[in-house]
């Protein structure tokens, strides 16, 4: 099994939209919204991105942005295809490197999951993240989520 996490590309958007798991695209289309968009503002925005490849197949693209450059938090978003279930404790594992390798660079990353996506929440707290009650975001209720970086100096 061959993984690759590299820089996400333009591309890779138009490579996500075309492959997303069907109860993200409903829920997106479900509250009138263009998938892709989205996904290009969020990679805009974003200091760093990434596309995760197993056996060179796409199965994600995450990024993390924050208010300002000299800022110590950062919010974190993802965005898989269908083909993330074939290869979960691939994705898992490949998520718990990626997941250090952000905290070193951060004393806060947060963000927020669909309340119904059980698994994502499963994942989430695996992955050491805190999940906070459900809150109405964008006419859907989504669950915020934050982790905490103990080794971030004190200023």
């Amino acid at each position: 099994m061959t993984v690759q996490i590299l820089q996400a590309l333009p591309e890779h958007a138009n490579e996500v939209v075309r492959s997303l798991r069907i109860f993200d695209k409903g829920d997106v289309e479900r509250v009138g919204l263009d998938t892709f968009p989205i996904i290009q503002t969020a990679m805009r925005k974003s200091i760093s991105t990434w596309a995760g490849f197993i056996n060179n197949e796409l199965v994600c693209i995450c990024g993390v942005y924050s208010s300002s450059i000299t800022s110590s938090s950062g919010y974190i978003w993802l965005i898989t295809t269908n083909k993330v279930e074939q290869h979960q404790f691939t994705f898992v594992r490949q998520s718990q490197i990626l997941v250090r390798e952000i905290m070193s660079n951060y004393a806060l990353i947060e963000g927020h999951v669909d309340a119904r996506y059980e698994r994502s929440i499963k994942w989430l707290k695996w992955l050491g993240f805190t999940l906070h009650e459900p809150v109405e975001y964008n006419s859907r209720m989504v669950r915020p989520f934050e982790m905490r970086n103990r080794e971030w100096p004190i200023q």
